[in-house]
C-alpha cells in the first residue's frame, strides 16, 4: 500500500507539472507591425508606451481601426487599441510554445517511467 502511495504521489506531480505548462505561450523577440499581427490572427502581447502589457487571443482591423479580443467567463470581449500609444507588438512563437510544451512533459513522463521500472 505503501509503494502504490508513492506512485499516485508522482502521478500527481506529474499531473501537476502538465497542467502548469499547458498554458504557456512563447512570443517572437523581433517585433512586427500591428497591421501583421491583425493579418495572422493570433495570440499577440502588445507592450504600450507606458511600458505595460496588454495581451489578446488575436487582433482585427475593423472600421478604420485596430481592436483585440480576449476570452473571459463571459465570452470574447473586443477592446480597442490606440495605435499612437503601442510601442511594440510581439505574436505567438508556435514552434517555440510547443517545444517549450513538449519537452519538459516528455522529460518528466520518462522520470515517471524510469522511475516506477526502478521500484519494481
Amino acid at each position: 500500500m505503501k509503494t502504490f502511495l508513492k506512485h499516485l504521489l508522482i502521478f500527481f506531480y506529474l499531473l501537476a507539472f502538465m497542467m502548469l505548462f499547458q498554458s504557456c505561450v512563447v512570443y517572437h523577440k523581433t517585433p512586427v507591425t500591428i497591421e501583421h499581427a491583425a493579418n495572422e490572427k493570433i495570440k499577440t502581447r502588445i507592450i504600450l508606451k507606458d511600458k505595460s502589457i496588454e495581451k489578446f487571443k488575436y487582433i482585427t482591423y475593423e472600421n478604420q481601426g485596430y481592436f483585440g479580443t480576449r476570452v473571459t467567463g463571459n465570452g470574447p470581449v473586443t477592446i480597442p487599441i490606440d495605435v499612437n500609444n503601442v510601442y511594440e507588438v510581439h505574436i505567438k512563437n508556435k514552434t517555440g510554445s510547443i517545444l517549450l510544451t513538449a519537452i519538459p512533459l516528455a522529460g518528466m513522463a520518462a522520470l515517471f517511467t524510469a522511475a516506477i521500472i526502478g521500484w519494481q
